[in-house]
């Protein structure tokens, strides 16, 4: 069937046949135009399987895939990544902190789609990391700025830029800096401090777990 309809088009474009050429007959016409149907409703189903299947394959990579929600875990590192876990919400952030604020800016800067910006926005905003206020000109658009919890991730930026400087760069290559504003000298490495000062390295740390009934709950509460 697939060898005869697709000798039926090519015979029927070969040459660019006149309309004589398929009317000549009393039933050459009506045969030839329900054949040429047939053939474009398979095209057409065929284009849909291609695209149900692209979209399969797009929905299906891992990136893609939900993630478990870590609201109960006990680590202060697996917590907030319901609310920052994905790369496009910290460089809204950084963003943010650079004194973007519209919409717009977001897009424009970062190049996303509209419909999965908003979606990271309104994601941020629900975690109370972004603030959603009126435009100061009193116009009919509005702005997202960070909350006190936003800002309080500058920290995280900073110790995320100066690792990434580290490591993420060869040597001499350009790449932006963040300085001191009034100097412009680039700021000093993040450090951890004990509490009688000294400068702490992971060795020097360790992470203590609750116990009781309120790991037992808590453990409970993710199952």
């Amino acid at each position: 069937m697939h060898a005869e309809a697709g000798g039926l088009v090519e015979a029927g474009l070969e040459g660019k046949c006149s309309i004589e050429g398929f009317v000549g007959g009393d039933h050459g016409w009506p045969r030839r135009m329900t054949v040429w149907l047939h053939v474009e409703t398979v095209c057409f189903l065929a284009n849909m399987v291609l695209c149900c299947n692209h979209f399969h394959a797009i929905i299906s990579e891992p990136g893609m895939v939900k993630r478990t929600s870590q609201e109960n875990s006990l680590c202060g590192v697996a917590r907030p990544l319901d609310a920052i876990g994905d790369g496009w919400s910290l460089l809204l952030v950084r963003d943010a902190f650079d004194g973007l604020r519209r919409f717009g800016e977001f897009q424009k800067n970062l190049g996303l789609a509209k419909n999965i910006l908003a979606t990271r926005l309104r994601h941020l905003v629900a975690h109370g990391i972004f603030e959603i206020v009126p435009a100061p000109d009193g116009g009919s658009y509005q702005e997202y700025v960070l909350t006190e919890k936003g800002q309080a991730l500058f920290p995280l930026l900073v110790a995320l830029r100066q690792w990434g400087d580290a490591f993420f760069f060869e040597p001499g290559e350009a790449h932006a800096e963040l300085v001191e504003k009034k100097s412009g000298h680039p700021l000093l490495p993040l450090q951890l401090r004990g509490q009688n000062g000294r400068v702490l390295r992971h060795a020097d740390t360790t992470v203590r777990v609750p116990s009781g009934e309120a790991t037992r709950a808590r453990k409970k509460a993710r199952v």
